[in-house]
């Protein structure tokens, strides 16, 4: 077949000026959609902010979005005007949310039946006998959460977001249906994997850290703390028995090494064992 084109120069040079200039308005167009995506998204995050009257969090995205909400251009006056307004009053209403946070966080937790710790003091308030710790920056309206395995969010500190993130983790966390056999058999499966890796006898101590080590890397979404809350309740509940061998969790005094069980009985752990019974 003749591969000769039919079509005259000047017809595909067209085409082609075409094809280029078609090309930069769609990158225009990519750019102006996705600034319209970042402005749309600061607006209804600050209307969403406005509504549940959390001034820390209006503070923090005017400060991040300012350019973003005004426009960097055509600023708008009227527009500036409005944000600033509303900047200041959430200023105000942050300095007072400081003064009156311990307050305000009792009066929340009462509202949404989350008990706080007896012996917390501001600016730390534990919950659920110590496994969450909420820590709040009054010089910088900053709030932190963690748990007895690290931290777990830092956001602007308004009280219905702390316990909005309190009630989330909770659920995630402690307020899972538990199955002691499956877990007794994950945790044998993962100890027996480890002592054949590292050329070990059954009944060797493992760390419990070589174990959520990994964990972590085969396991898409691993999460240590409840992994930990898991241990606890095996610890407390059982079973702890399997394949003729009885499961032994090992105290330690380095705290870096070990987990902290979440049972009244409490304790650092640091290293599993399996003995044949």
């Amino acid at each position: 077949m003749d591969q000769t084109l039919p079509y005259q120069n000047y017809l595909i040079d067209a085409v082609k000026e075409k094809s280029i200039k078609v090309t930069e308005e769609f990158g225009e167009a990519e750019k102006r959609y996705e600034k319209a995506q970042k402005e749309k998204k600061g607006w209804d995050d600050l209307l969403m902010y406005l509504l549940k009257n959390w001034p820390c969090h209006i503070i923090q995205s005017i400060n991040q979005d300012k350019y973003i909400l005004i426009g960097d251009k055509i600023a708008s006056k009227e527009t500036a005007s409005i944000i600033d307004e509303i900047y200041q009053t959430a200023r105000t209403q942050a300095e007072i949310l400081q003064k009156r946070y311990p307050a305000y966080i009792e009066e929340a937790c009462r509202d949404n039946n989350l008990i706080i710790d007896r012996g917390s003091r501001h600016p730390k308030y534990n919950f659920f006998g110590g496994f969450f710790r909420l820590e709040i920056d009054d010089r910088n309206y900053i709030a932190r959460l963690s748990d007895y395995e690290g931290k777990l969010a830092e956001f602007p500190a308004d009280v219905g977001a702390a316990i909005e993130i309190i009630q989330r983790e909770y659920t995630r966390v402690l307020d899972r249906p538990f199955d002691g056999n499956m877990f007794i058999r994950m945790l044998r499966n993962q100890y027996l994997a480890i002592v054949k890796r590292d050329n070990l006898t059954d009944g060797a101590e493992i760390p419990i850290r070589k174990i959520t080590h990994r964990l972590g890397k085969n396991i898409e979404g691993f999460r240590r703390d409840e992994f930990l809350v898991d241990l606890s309740r095996l610890a407390e509940k059982g079973p702890t028995e399997i394949d003729g061998r009885r499961l032994y969790l090992q105290h330690t005094k380095d705290i870096n090494q070990g987990m902290l069980l979440y049972t009244k009985r409490g304790g650092y752990i640091g290293y599993v064992v399996f003995k044949k019974e």
